[in-house]
């Protein structure tokens, strides 16, 4: 199985950017199946806004949170989860205990431990957790923000939507990361099964700009397996909102796709070049045909040499002629009249001349066409 995933984020309207992203890869080699136990780690905290070292607290609950769960890998999941979180809270309460200027300062925290098809998560605080499944978008853990409470109260018919949504104390936090005792975790002891193609996608409020329909249409219409270029058109749509009182937005995207899913897509991309193409693949193969054969025919043409009649004897060629326009290719092209090419034949053979011999000119055997 393969995974993907991608983690960005956008300042917003804010002047600091309290939010913490990050995800690392656990994976291990399965020496008796041969293939990859893909183990991924994904955390995203929210520092709290307006309160002294948002910043600083994310960062922190982050890097400590892994610092502990790194040493607790053969701690049952659940386990893990809770004595990292445990270990994170700690170690805010320390910072706070040295530095009494960090009074108040917190974080939410959001971790998913994906392990091959088995997902394990742990919440505190309001940052979203989805998963995307066939066309839906489902939450996963529990909003501990007062919003939640007033999502439920709607859907018992306590408040009417516009009510929950103009509620001025709906962004407040029920539980948080502030070295305090947490009132409310969100860690399901049961593993909760993924499929082919499942995104999750963890982020902090600062997405919420957008409507879950919004979201879930543009994950929907994402068919590609570049988890950045995804991320990255996600807080593009954020930024179009024009938002004037925009918070920081984060996201962290996982996929799920097996090896051979991936090798398929590269296939039937090949695939499409080839029939799109195919015509222009025919013509530049014949005409590669035809030049090859040309060449042939030529090369084997000037190789081959048609003889002609032969003589011992040499060619006459009077003063006479030297001294008047003459040209010995024409000469050469001309049949010979003077010469019987029957050597049994004597009554041909020129007579003795007694008289002196003109000049002559011998010439080597020639072939000639």
């Amino acid at each position: 199985m393969k995974i993907l995933c991608a983690a960005k984020q956008i300042l917003g309207k804010r002047e600091k950017q309290e939010d913490t992203i990050k995800y690392l890869s656990l994976s291990t080699t399965n020496e008796n199946e041969n293939e990859n136990e893909n183990e991924m780690l994904l955390l995203l905290a929210d520092g709290m806004g307006g309160h002294v070292g948002g910043e600083k607290a994310s960062r922190l609950i982050v890097d400590k949170f892994i610092e502990s769960y790194q040493q607790m890998l053969y701690k049952q999941e659940t386990q893990a989860l809770r004595e990292g979180l445990d270990y994170a809270n700690n170690s805010i309460k320390m910072v706070i205990s040295k530095q009494s200027e960090l009074i108040g300062m917190g974080a939410t925290l959001l971790v998913a431990k994906v392990n091959n098809k088995q997902l394990h998560w742990l919440s505190v605080g309001d940052s979203p957790f989805w998963l995307f499944r066939n066309g839906k978008l489902i939450r996963l853990n529990e909003d501990h923000s007062m919003a939640g409470v007033y999502a439920r109260m709607v859907e018992l018919g306590q408040m009417s939507q516009q009510d929950a949504y103009n509620e001025p104390l709906r962004n407040s936090l029920r539980s948080v990361v502030s070295g305090s005792e947490i009132s409310l975790i969100d860690a399901p002891k049961k593993p909760f099964e993924l499929l082919e193609n499942d995104v999750l996608l963890l982020a902090s409020d600062g997405l919420e700009t957008l409507t879950n329909i919004q979201i879930r249409d543009i994950l929907q219409q994402y068919k590609s397996y570049n988890m950045e270029a995804l991320a990255a058109e996600l807080l593009a749509a954020v930024d179009a909102e024009n938002n004037n009182m925009q918070d920081n937005a984060s996201v962290i995207i996982y996929k799920v796709a097996t090896l051979l899913n991936i090798a398929e897509k590269k296939y039937l991309t090949s695939s499409f070049w080839m029939s799109k193409n195919l015509n222009l693949l025919i013509i530049l193969t014949f005409s590669l045909s035809s030049l090859l054969i040309f060449l042939f025919l030529q090369f084997n043409s000037s190789s081959q040499q048609i003889p002609v009649a032969l003589t011992s004897e040499p060619l006459n060629i009077t003063n006479d002629a030297l001294n008047s326009e003459f040209d010995v290719r024409t000469l050469l092209k001309q049949p010979r009249t003077d010469l019987n090419l029957d050597s049994n034949n004597d009554s041909q053979k020129p007579e003795n001349n007694t008289e002196k011999s003109k000049p002559i000119i011998k010439t080597p055997e020639i072939y000639y066409q």
